[in-house]
């Protein structure tokens, strides 16, 4: 009926001849139809698979439908009236008030909606985050009790390790140095990125994935990234590649941090077992559930922030990720 007093209105016809003419009529159903279909393929899925009907919503949808029905009978009322031209005009441009209406009232639900989601994504990061560094400090104090304890033992093995040597028994001795050795490697920390947010991801995710072995080169500079930026772009790099490589029976990462002049890259390498690419050829998460798939567009949301660059391969059962940063090292800082 909108579409039918717009033709109305824009061909100088009388409704009478439009519904007269079956052609017309089809028209505009038509584009109703093409109006429809665009919005399921644009937005639709997203709402349907999963429908957010609230308490605080269904009142306003109700509302909503009820306001519609009547402007539709207005418009449908009107639209008999072919000697009415003033009626007429009124309701086309009172069409137009209202579609410009309902686009803007769309574009800022849907910046809410938007804005509300990364909101709840940095609560969570920083739940997460403060959990890790939780643990990861812990871990950092019993570390330091236990040097504290070795270092009060030193003279004794000293003292057993030049006996063993004295008398001869070397056998004895190598074990003893090995044993030590294994003491010391645990007392240090086990990879030091050099940047104390990631040192406590990582520590977080190897405590989760302990089959996981990691192999860490090069260190993180100082940048002009956000401690919020930072987490959220080695969580999520971090966290996919853990949760591949352990789903694999080699199990291996490997993360590699380079600079170039006032540019960061990062390489980030595991196995993988299965990967799944959608309709543009670019990889989308395999978990079910609520909260996935938001890791790597919030990835290139900040690398595209920074005019970066974000790229993924695949060779020989490995998972390349390779992300360039430009220019956030700060200068005298590298």
């Amino acid at each position: 009926m909108v579409f039918s007093e717009i033709v109305v209105n824009l061909f100088h016809i009388s409704f009478q001849t439009l519904m007269d003419n079956v052609y017309i009529e089809i028209a505009c159903a038509s584009i109703s139809l093409l109006i429809l279909f665009l919005y399921i393929v644009l937005f639709g899925r997203k709402y349907v698979d999963k429908p957010k009907v609230t308490s605080v919503l269904l009142p306003i949808y109700i509302l909503g439908g009820l306001a519609l029905s009547v402007f539709v009978t207005g418009i449908q009322i009107i639209g008999m009236d072919d000697n009415n031209k003033i009626y007429h005009n009124v309701v086309f441009v009172g069409l137009i008030i209202a579609g410009v209406f309902f686009v803007v009232v769309s574009i800022f639900l849907e910046h809410d909606r938007r804005e509300n989601e990364h909101l709840n994504y940095i609560n969570e990061m920083n739940i997460r985050l403060m959990e890790a560094q939780s643990d990861y400090y812990l871990r950092l104090l019993k570390k330091e009790t236990e040097t504290r304890e070795f270092r009060h033992d030193i003279k004794a093995h000293l003292l057993c390790m030049g006996m063993l040597y004295d008398k001869g028994k070397y056998d004895k001795l190598g074990e003893y140095i090995n044993e030590a050795q294994i003491a010391v490697s645990r007392l240090s920390i086990t990879v030091d990125t050099g940047n104390d947010y990631v040192n406590a991801i990582v520590s977080d995710l190897s405590s989760r994935y302990p089959e996981v072995k990691l192999e860490w080169k090069g260190i993180i500079p100082v940048t002009i990234l956000s401690y919020m930026e930072i987490c959220t772009l080695f969580y999520n790099l971090l966290k996919n590649a853990y949760e591949a490589a352990s789903e694999t029976v080699e199990k291996n990462v490997e993360v590699e941090i380079r600079v170039q002049q006032l540019s960061m890259l990062i390489a980030i390498s595991n196995n993988y077992k299965k990967v799944i690419a959608d309709n543009k050829g670019e990889f989308k998460t395999t978990k079910d559930g609520k909260g996935h798939g938001y890791g790597i567009r919030n990835i290139k949301r900040c690398v595209e922030k920074y005019h970066g660059e974000y790229n993924v391969v695949l060779e020989n059962n490995i998972f390349i990720t390779n992300i360039m940063i430009l220019n956030v090292i700060e200068k005298n800082k590298e």
